[in-house]
């Protein structure tokens, strides 16, 4: 259980980071959502205890994390959106020698448990292989792999899927939703489409805020019956006292979803809710 009690971050730009952050998470995906600056970073370095906020708690299965941060460290497992990699080392060797840094030991402890972390994010076949020849999904199948090392209460992936083409995300997805299972998974992203897929619940960030949470099928239902879908036409004007959630371009058409209780003119019609629509009115931005 990760508890997180008023957190506050203000760096010494003046930007407040980390704004009154409250939450209680259980084992599971909890995907945190936020446009770039929102402070999801921010607060993935504040859990993995790389910085100190200014106030508030957190605590990990009963242990103070900002009290006792070397303990707290054995039951947290970090893969930062930059992961740098030694491009003329073998995976087997990396992997080693993290488990070094960690504490693990002797020597024959390390590499059989290199061998297992390799196994479980199925690059086993390629252990001998060096980094350099490595594709970016398979980059990041090793960076989970170094956060998995001494069985993490708390594993903290920062924009995991940037980059990766369509079929590394998917298995990096399938992946991440196997290691969720007696574990906080805490995936800060701004890709809707991977909390879709991995997350048993969602928090939205907005300049340093936790502005939204819930489950997604609870969230869906608040909007459920109050999104509209219409065509709008390049340079019509639209209603100003409508609530855009979003306007996208399909087909060289401009579509608008608006919020709203009842139809909000010809052209609209009734549109099932997606995460995206959470999402943008949430951050009351379109």
């Amino acid at each position: 259980m990760l508890e997180v009690r008023h957190l506050n971050k203000r760096y010494a730009n003046g930007v407040k980071a980390l704004d009154d952050i409250d939450v209680r998470l259980a084992p599971g995906v909890f995907g945190l959502l936020g446009p770039n600056g929102a402070g999801k970073s921010s607060l993935m370095r504040t859990l993995a205890t790389l910085q100190l906020p200014d106030s508030g708690s957190i605590r990990l299965d009963g242990v103070d994390v900002l009290a006792h941060p070397d303990e707290a460290r054995k039951r947290i497992g970090y893969l930062p959106q930059e992961f740098g990699l030694y491009p003329h080392v073998s995976a087997q060797a990396m992997l080693e020698q993290f488990a070094l840094y960690k504490g693990v030991g002797p020597a024959r402890a390390r590499r059989d448990l290199a061998h297992h972390l390799l196994q479980q994010v199925n690059l086993y076949d390629a252990r001998e292989r060096h980094l350099g020849g490595f594709s970016g999904g398979m980059r990041q199948r090793l960076g989970i792999a170094q956060a998995l090392i001494g069985d993490p209460a708390l594993l903290i992936i920062d924009e995991p899927t940037a980059g990766l083409d369509p079929g590394e995300r998917m298995r990096l997805q399938n992946l991440l939703a196997e290691l969720a299972g007696e574990r906080v998974v805490l995936l800060s992203t701004h890709i809707v489409e991977d909390v879709q897929a991995l997350a048993t619940e969602v928090g939205v960030m907005r300049a340093g805020r936790l502005v939204r949470r819930g489950r997604p099928a609870d969230l869906l239902g608040e909007l459920r019956g109050r999104v509209w879908s219409g065509r709008q036409n390049a340079g019509d004007p639209l209603d100003p006292d409508r609530h855009v959630i979003s306007r996208r371009v399909l087909g060289g058409v401009q579509h608008v979803r608006v919020l709203a209780d009842a139809c909000p003119g010809p052209g609209f019609h009734a549109a099932d809710a997606d995460l995206d629509d959470v999402f943008f009115t949430a951050i009351g931005t379109h």
